[in-house]
């Protein structure tokens, strides 16, 4: 395995300003063999941050105790899509839509929907990755940013000081498209910790993508399957009889 480190050290690395990235910081190369990591956040960020295009993904959700042999406690499956100004997400039993005018979440366990005029939101706060969390809007920290390469994926691994719950971040992704693969992140059990903390005592999450690049979804329909909207009011759907419907549509 090959590798090289940046570190980096400003007030400017939220996100949306990655395109920026450059005046604030300080970048280190040890050697010419792998890109510029630099380059790869922005690589990374123009494939993920395009609000008009179309994706459509999916996938699985692991939890690993590490400190006891990676033993799996939970697993849960995801979706994601982004159409046009749609979004649809779903997150084991909870699922979300957006269209141009409305947002609804509809809960399969609790047996609820609610609807909600649209709030415009940045394609960052959907939270799509785990570096856009890692990548948070502060006004001054440090970023570790490392990239390696195993098996012919390249890994981005990410460290930020200001978000110590974290111990360590890593994406996989194909160095031709730039297309995520799976990521994983290492969280620490304990909110305080000391020398004497053992560097296992961290829980995995680890997340497969499938990225179903062929697949259209109408966002529209799906909403409309749900909801039967008027200029007046807003009804469920028959076959949404037993749930309860909470409206803030117009509030």
């Amino acid at each position: 395995m090959r590798k090289k480190k940046i570190l980096l050290s400003g007030g400017i690395l939220s996100i949306v300003a990655l395109i920026a990235i450059g005046a604030n910081a300080i970048w280190s190369n040890a050697g010419h063999e792998l890109p510029d990591p630099k380059e790869e956040l922005r690589k990374l960020y123009a494939q993920y941050n395009k609000p008009d295009s179309f994706m459509n993904l999916s996938g699985t959700i692991r939890a690993f105790d590490m400190e006891n042999n990676n033993s799996i406690k939970e697993e849960t499956s995801f979706e994601f899509v982004r159409t046009g100004d749609g979004t649809y997400s779903r997150l084991h039993y909870l699922q979300n839509f957006q269209t141009a005018d409305v947002m609804v979440q509809l809960d399969t366990v609790n047996h609820f929907v609610s609807v909600s005029d649209r709030i415009d939101v940045s394609p960052v706060e959907t939270r799509l990755f785990p570096f856009e969390s890692m990548l948070s809007d502060t006004a001054s920290f440090r970023l570790m940013v490392e990239v390696t390469t195993s098996k012919g994926q390249y890994i981005l691994n990410i460290q930020n000081e200001m978000i110590p719950e974290i111990k360590t971040c890593r994406l996989f992704y194909d160095p031709r498209t730039y297309v995520i693969q799976s990521a994983e992140i290492e969280w620490w059990k304990d909110a305080i910790r000391d020398e004497s903390t053992s560097n296992d005592r961290c829980w995995l999450t680890r997340i497969e993508y499938n990225n179903l690049a062929g697949s259209s979804v109408n966002i529209r329909e799906k909403v409309n399957g749900i909801l039967l909207t008027s200029d007046t009011s807003v009804q469920l759907r028959p076959q949404y009889n037993n749930y309860k419907l909470y409206s803030r549509l117009g509030n």
